[in-house]
């Protein structure tokens, strides 16, 4: 997850909460430790990856907040953090993310053990709210 990416975002932000978390939460939807593990990174920089992100959108939000309350029309709504879980297909980046045929992989011990530790990362680092995305079909 790019810094500059979420930096951005934030920098477009209306007063909208709901506009806010999805723009945040679309940022680490597809992020998994496996995809990561893949890439070459270990499991240990995989898992600090995904705090980070989360890390990153407190840092945005923060940030907006601060331009928002230096202006004379400041943000009451709230604004939350919501760390995404993407389907497995997202993982595999190959279509399936549409159509939920997963083959084998798709029984549901496989998904909750693909799934498992990036939602114990990602709650450790204490979004607002989790986001699960939907499989389709």
């Amino acid at each position: 997850m790019a810094v500059s990416a979420i930096i951005t975002d934030r920098d477009r932000l209306t007063t909208s909460s709901a506009e806010q978390v999805k723009i945040m939460k679309y940022r680490n939807n597809e992020a998994t430790i496996q995809g990561f593990e893949s890439k070459g990174f270990s499991k240990e920089q995989s898992e600090n990856l995904l705090t980070k992100s989360v890390e990153i959108a407190h840092e945005a939000r923060e940030m907006f907040l601060k331009q928002q309350s230096d202006q004379s029309t400041p943000m009451h709504r709230s604004i939350l953090v919501a760390a995404s879980i993407g389907s497995y297909g997202a993982y595999l980046a190959d279509g399936s993310e549409y159509s939920g045929d997963y083959s084998e992989a798709g029984t549901l011990e496989f998904l909750k053990d693909f799934h498992r530790r990036r939602l114990q990362v990602l709650a450790e680092a204490r979004p607002d709210l989790i986001a699960f995305e939907t499989i389709p079909n």
